[in-house]
């Protein structure tokens, strides 16, 4: 697991330090520096691919160094918590992690409803969805006998396996959709639907909550017992994540939702975590983050295992305040900002 994330010189942070737990929750204003948090993981993860760590449309060295640091100063990023996991960008060239766990990012960007989805050509990252969760539905088909963990089984799921599952945690989105998916290998294109109607019918929730649910089921999934047939692709992917460990990275899981679905998701993620994989969630839901706080004063999930961080900016530069949470899932602070709007709104509204 990653315990501590370092940054230099990137972005809008010249030195720090961010200590991540088994479920870490990133909120704040927009542009406060969330989603560089999430990209200096992303980039340390490619790097350890033998890619180069550059995403795409962030930009390259120049772009990325932070103008508040000393000039030429190079770019860190570093993983405390895993030997070897640091990577370090100059002006010209960089050098790369070897280790990082492996890792399913679900961007803020996923495609929402599609009448057709791409199917990877001999898929070998079982965790890798695309970058815009595009590869959904084949790894459903590859992972649909895998046994998921007691603690995600939900009770609507007629049985273990993930594609049980799936359909069980969709109910909490959508109370008793069927979900049913096909693959053409001919064409290498699948589809989906939701009680018989095409994604487009049926409206974005569902078609946005598929990938979270697919990725936090595939990450906690153990290989199918007695499965003769698996494919050895498969089971190397099994050993690796055995080996380095899982991270899921979620951006804005609560687009599309419903409120209570939105809770739902919450509890859903801090299950997950709760199994083995660590979690990471950038959101502006103060409904999902109320569905982690259900989660710990239900002992779905220890309090010592959740980290809250509010960021925001000082000096052009992201600040970060840190709110632990207690047994009963009680904030130890509120920070001006942390989900308080509705409250606020309603303060206001009730004046005479």
């Amino acid at each position: 697991m990653i315990s501590k994330l370092k940054i230099q010189n990137f972005k809008s942070y010249v030195n720090s330090e961010i200590e991540l737990n088994r479920l870490t929750i990133l909120s704040g204003l927009n542009n406060s520096g969330k989603s560089s948090i999430i990209q200096a993981i992303r980039m340390v993860y490619r790097s350890s691919l033998g890619k180069s760590p550059y995403l795409n449309d962030y930009g390259a060295y120049e772009e990325l160094w932070c103008k508040y640091s000393p000039k030429g100063n190079s770019i860190v990023l570093e993983f405390e918590g895993i030997e070897d996991a640091k990577l370090e960008i100059s002006p010209s060239k960089h050098i790369s992690a070897k280790n990082a766990p492996l890792i399913s990012y679900i961007g803020a960007n996923r495609l929402g409803p599609q009448k057709t989805l791409p199917i990877q050509y001999q898929p070998i990252m079982y965790n890798y969805l695309g970058e815009n969760s595009e590869y959904v539905l084949d790894i459903i088909k590859a992972l649909e006998f895998s046994k998921i963990p007691e603690n995600l089984h939900h009770s609507n799921s007629a049985a273990t396996s993930l594609i049980y599952e799936i359909q069980g945690w969709l109910s909490e989105i959508s109370p008793g959709v069927n979900f049913t998916f096909e693959i053409d290998n001919k064409s290498d294109l699948g589809k989906s639907e939701f009680d018989s109607y095409r994604p487009n019918n049926v409206g974005f929730g569902l078609s946005y909550a598929l990938p979270i649910i697919v990725a936090g089921l595939a990450l906690s999934s153990e290989p199918a017992q007695g499965n003769e047939n698996e494919e050895e692709k498969i089971a190397n992917w099994y050993q690796q994540k055995a080996q380095r460990g899982a991270l899921l990275i979620v951006e804005n899981p609560e687009a599309h939702l419903h409120p209570r679905g939105q809770t739902k998701l919450g509890i859903f993620l801090s299950k997950v975590a709760s199994c083995g994989v660590q979690v990471i969630i950038e959101t502006h839901s103060d409904h999902l983050v109320d569905g982690v706080r259900i989660a710990v004063k239900d002992q779905l999930i220890d309090h010592e295992n959740t980290s809250f961080y509010y960021l925001d900016k000082k000096d052009n530069l992201s600040h970060l305040t840190k709110i632990n949470i207690d047994r009963n899932g009680r904030m130890s602070e509120w920070p001006n900002g942390f989900f308080d709007e509705a409250l606020k709104n309603r303060s206001y509204l009730i004046r005479n």
